[in-house]
């Protein structure tokens, strides 16, 4: 899943692609997925599925991520 934003009048990608398991997030909408974290501005909270393929278990994770800014 990708995020883009407006900013100067163009568009780019905000975060780099964001991992989603399909088995695991099934139900989840791209808000379920990437919100605004409130209590850090130019942060969002994403919610990604990380695997451990030495306990063969794939779970969720919230992980905060930097926006990226045109300059």
């Amino acid at each position: 899943m990708y995020v883009y934003d407006i900013q100067q009048q163009q568009w780019i990608q905000v975060l780099p692609a964001i991992a989603r398991n399909f088995n695991i997030q099934e139900g989840a909408k791209a808000a379920d997925i990437v919100q605004r974290d409130t209590r850090h501005p130019g942060l969002l909270k994403v919610t990604q599925a990380v695997r451990d393929d030495e306990n063969e278990v794939t779970t969720t994770q919230v992980m905060s991520k930097k926006l990226l800014v045109l300059k």
